[in-house]
C-alpha cells in the first residue's frame, strides 16, 4: 500500500523534482508549481488548496476548490517521477484527492491535461479511474496542442 499524505514546506524540492522528471510539463511550467506551493498555507484554517505527496517521495498532486462553482475542485497537478511510473502512485494519489476532496463536502472534481500524443497515457488514465470527458477547447495549450477536460462526480 502506498501511504499519501498532505505535503510540508520541506517537500518542495522533492514536489518539484517528480514535476521535472513526470515528462508532462515544460521547463517553463515549474517555476508555476513552485509559485503555487509556496503561496500554499497549510495549517490556515481559511486554505482550501490541498498538496498531497507519496510516503517517500516519486509522485504528488495539487487540487483546490473552483471558487465560482457548487463544491467543484481542480486537480491542477498530478505527476509521477518517471522513475517511479507504473507502480500505482498516481492511482493511489488520485484515490487520496478524491477521498480528501469529498470529505471536506467536494461533489465533482475536474482536471485537464493536452490531447497530444505525449499524453495518451494520462486520458487513459483518467478514463480508467471513471472520469469523463467533458470538454475540449482547441489551441488552448498552442496552435496545434487541445485542452482535453475531465469530470468525475463523487
Amino acid at each position: 500500500m502506498i501511504d499519501i499524505h498532505e505535503a510540508r514546506a520541506d517537500d518542495r524540492a522533492e514536489i518539484l523534482r517528480v514535476a521535472q522528471s513526470s515528462g508532462l510539463f515544460l521547463s517553463a511550467e515549474i517555476p508555476v508549481f513552485a509559485q503555487s506551493f509556496d503561496a500554499w498555507c497549510p495549517g490556515d484554517p481559511d486554505e482550501a488548496t490541498l498538496w498531497l505527496i507519496a510516503e517517500g517521495g516519486g509522485g504528488a498532486a495539487m487540487v483546490t476548490p473552483e471558487v465560482m462553482s457548487d463544491n467543484v475542485w481542480n486537480m491542477l497537478f498530478i505527476a509521477v517521477a518517471r522513475e517511479r511510473q507504473r507502480q500505482g502512485i498516481a492511482s493511489a494519489l488520485l484515490a487520496a484527492v478524491e477521498g480528501r476532496v469529498a470529505a471536506v463536502g467536494g461533489r465533482m472534481i475536474l482536471v485537464d491535461t493536452a490531447d497530444a500524443d505525449d499524453y495518451v497515457a494520462a486520458r487513459l488514465f483518467y478514463g480508467a479511474c471513471g472520469y469523463q470527458q467533458v470538454g475540449r477547447v482547441p489551441g488552448y495549450y498552442g496552435d496545434d496542442v487541445a485542452r482535453i477536460s475531465f469530470a468525475k462526480t463523487l
